[in-house]
């Protein structure tokens, strides 16, 4: 069955240390844009220390102690592994964000949920590693450069559902009978070895 498409490549477009969250409150924002047309933005409201940490990396900044970030990257290479990439895989209510980190280490790829903050900062501090979302968090929170909203995808037909649905359990029953013959490759008939019998 074809696979939907895949994550889209975003890029740090701004960064700002103090924007308000409320009344008499500060935040940092962090705002991604996309690197193809039609060029969508997501603006994620951050902690202020995350903020700073991101702003330094994307200014190539050296500190003069490590950060925790810094550590982190640190220890990820030092264990044999590096940062490959981070996905923004959900939104909720177009503001909370959620996301992921995804390792390789000797050819194994292995996947940490974190906050968009902390993937953020990460991803800059690593050498080469990319910032991704997921078309459905764009879909649902990207901002065109006009500062409108992207338009919503359409729903599926019913024909498509259904065209769907039935690909599904064809994928299924496929798997299902797969299993099946592998069973039974293992187990040898009941009686084959004569035990038992009279």
């Amino acid at each position: 069955m074809a696979s939907g498409p895949g994550p889209i490549k975003l890029h740090v477009a701004d960064v700002q240390t103090a924007v308000p969250a409320s009344v008499g409150v500060e935040a940092g924002l962090v705002v991604l844009t996309e690197d193809e047309h039609p060029g969508r933005s997501l603006r994620i409201i951050i902690g202020q220390p995350e903020a700073r940490a991101i702003l330094a990396a994307w200014q190539g900044a050296t500190p003069g102690r490590p950060s925790t970030w810094d550590l982190y990257v640190s220890t990820v290479t030092a264990l044999g592994a590096r940062i490959d990439r981070v996905v923004l895989t959900a939104v909720q209510e177009e503001r909370h964000y959620f996301a992921v980190i995804e390792l390789e280490q000797k050819g194994e790829r292995r996947t940490l949920s974190c906050r968009p903050s902390d993937a953020i900062a990460l991803a800059l501090r690593t050498y080469n590693a990319d910032i991704l979302a997921e078309p459905d968090v764009l879909d649902a929170a990207g901002v065109l450069p006009d500062g409108s909203k992207s338009p919503a995808a359409p729903a599926p037909s019913v024909d498509e559902r259904e065209a769907a649905l039935s690909a599904r359990e064809a994928e299924l029953a496929a798997r299902e009978r797969a299993l099946a013959e592998r069973e039974g490759t293992r187990t040898a008939p009941e009686g084959s070895d004569g035990a038992g019998q009279s």
